[in-house]
């Protein structure tokens, strides 16, 4: 009688065991999907940012060559997935470095247009 319920707490516990195990591995599994969803976000965020830069050139009816959009959306995009990542992995999500760094590009990019 005393081995039955030894045995049976020993199996008690190796289950209650695995289903913590498992409940471990379905979080990290969640964990993994919920950032690389996160990632892919990201990514697209940044393609629409640099869309959106050129798209503001093709509205405004400004003559520029392929090479220039192709440079602009490729620096702005980067400019985005960098932020993007810097948001969130530094500035716990805030989006004001990514404001100020914005500002500051398009204050640059301003001056050079004006006196370059």
């Amino acid at each position: 009688m005393r081995e039955a319920a030894v045995f049976e707490e020993a199996s008690a516990a190796g289950e209650n065991m695995d289903s913590a195990e498992k409940e471990e591995k379905d979080s990290i599994r969640l964990m993994r999907a919920e950032l690389s969803d996160a990632e892919e976000l990201h990514e697209m965020q940044a393609v629409l940012f640099g869309l959106m830069h050129n798209a503001l050139f093709l509205l405004a009816g400004l003559d520029v060559g392929l090479w220039y959009h192709t440079l602009m959306f490729l620096f702005t995009g980067a400019g985005a997935l960098l932020l993007g990542w810097l948001n969130e992995k530094i500035y716990n999500g805030s989006i004001i470095p990514g404001i100020l760094f914005h500002g500051a590009g398009n204050f640059i990019s301003s001056m050079l247009v004006a006196f370059g």
